[in-house]
């Protein structure tokens, strides 16, 4: 699960801090619990062009390369 959340979280995290998405608007818990293909849908491609580091960013915390 660890492996699963910590990624998904640190791109919410790059994405309400670049203000793409609103933090009272967003539902994490659901953001959370759907699919890793569907989260990429989701948050990453849709904002691929703004923010093209989240990709880097999800893919070095999933398999933990430094």
């Amino acid at each position: 699960m660890e492996k699963r959340i910590i990624p998904m979280w640190t791109v919410l995290q790059g994405l309400l801090s670049k203000g793409f998405l609103i933090k009272n608007k967003l539902n994490i818990g659901k953001s959370l619990k759907v699919s890793d293909s569907s989260f990429v849908k989701l948050y990453m491609i849709k904002y691929e062009k703004e923010a093209p580091e989240l990709l880097n960013v999800y893919i070095k915390v999933t398999f933990q390369i430094s």
